[in-house]
């Protein structure tokens, strides 16, 4: 996957408020790939018109189960231990799913972020005989244009330094300077770091 984007889409389900206020579905899966958006619409001389888009993606899910999406993101867990550098964002507007796609819930429907740690030390264990792996994690977050670390200090009287990201000297790697960070040996230790930021 090295130098690969991939683009995913999920769709959420409507809400119960949602179906209560009369809001009916748009969105239509067309294949494993592909969604297609269906639009009403009414003319000034109040004709009805109806519009659709057709819209693919490297995988749509509408909306899918938080098995079926991480599947399809596993394989990234072995190129980040390959060493190249792998990043999984969630976008979209307030209230479209991010989190529960993300983070989900416990009992079976975890999102990407806990299956992708019990990945990580599932194949560290695997390859631990011929390999010796380190995780080191931080947490941080780009909002107004600022770098923020999310990670609280330990000693709370050290004041938080402002995080500055460069390049290293070759332009190769993106470092970040005044990031705190935590070794975690274990995929406890590293949900426990997730739930303290």
């Amino acid at each position: 996957l090295k130098g690969s984007i991939r683009v995913f889409c999920r769709v959420r389900p409507l809400s119960e408020k949602e179906r209560n206020q009369g809001d009916t579905d748009v969105i239509r899966q067309i294949d494993p790939m592909t969604l297609e958006i269906t639009h009403h619409t009414k003319s000034l001389d109040l004709m009805a018109k109806t519009e659709t888009h057709s819209f693919r993606y490297d995988a749509a899910f509408a909306p899918g189960n938080q098995d079926a999406i991480f599947a399809d993101c596993k394989e990234l867990v072995q190129s980040a231990l390959d060493g190249y550098n792998v990043t999984i964002f969630a976008y979209g507007q307030t209230g479209a799913g991010k989190t529960y796609t993300m983070n989900g819930e416990p009992g079976g429907k975890e999102g990407i972020g806990p299956r992708t740690i019990d990945e990580i030390y599932r194949v560290m264990a695997l390859n631990g005989s011929r390999m010796k792996y380190t995780v080191t994690a931080s947490i941080v977050e780009l909002y107004c244009n600022e770098f923020l670390d999310l990670l609280p200090r330990r000693d709370k009287k050290e004041k938080r330094k402002e995080v500055e990201v460069r390049w290293d000297k070759d332009g190769k790697e993106v470092l970040y300077d005044n990031l705190s960070s935590d070794v975690c040996p274990k995929a406890q230790d590293l949900r426990a770091l997730l739930a303290r930021g």
